[in-house]
């Protein structure tokens, strides 16, 4: 995707990355300042720095270090149509149907979500590693929620949406 920083993190476009320092910056909802939290949220889902963050839960945590990169997060907001506009426009993700027939990415994605269950259809296996990868906090993906994934995604980055048009849920991971 043009723009990406690197080929790992395939998130960041327009995400101030923490230092290659060995610490662990670590962000969520229970904090008792939100305010680098819901920041840094906006910076991943590609909002303005004007988004306020009303009801959201998170938990971002990036790390850069001897070991590589090791970023996790997980977010559920609460969504409306201009919210699911205002990420996809920055974040072009795509349904998992069109990722596995896009033979540029589609076998990275296909082994990020089917692993060896290779008679799953894609959507099934799709919503399985959701389910799989969610927190707590974040709703059960269903089959018949929007599902949708950045079309980079592989084991090692990944980048996944999914929710109902009042609720919109993120978990990505990156690692390398």
């Amino acid at each position: 995707m043009a723009g990406f920083a690197t080929r790992a993190r395939v998130y960041c476009q327009g995400v101030s990355i923490p230092p290659y320092d060995n610490k662990e910056y670590r962000y969520q909802h229970t904090d008792p300042d939100k305010a680098n939290g819901i920041a840094r949220l906006a910076e991943l889902l590609g909002l303005p720095p004007t988004f306020e963050g009303r009801g959201a839960r998170y938990d971002l945590s990036f790390f850069s270090g001897g070991i590589g990169v090791f970023d996790q997060f997980a977010a559920t907001l609460p969504a409306d149509d201009r919210l699911w506009k205002a990420v996809l426009d920055v974040r072009p993700a795509k349904t998992p149907e069109d990722i596995a027939a896009d033979p540029a990415c589609s076998s990275g994605f296909l082994w990020l979500v089917r692993r060896n269950e290779v008679s799953l259809d894609i959507r099934t296996a799709a919503v399985a590693f959701i389910n799989a990868e969610r927190r707590d906090f974040q709703a059960e993906c269903r089959v018949l929620d929007t599902v949708l994934f950045l079309a980079e995604s592989d084991v090692n980055d990944w980048f996944a949406l999914w929710g109902t048009p009042t609720e919109m849920n993120f978990r990505a991971f990156s690692q390398g």
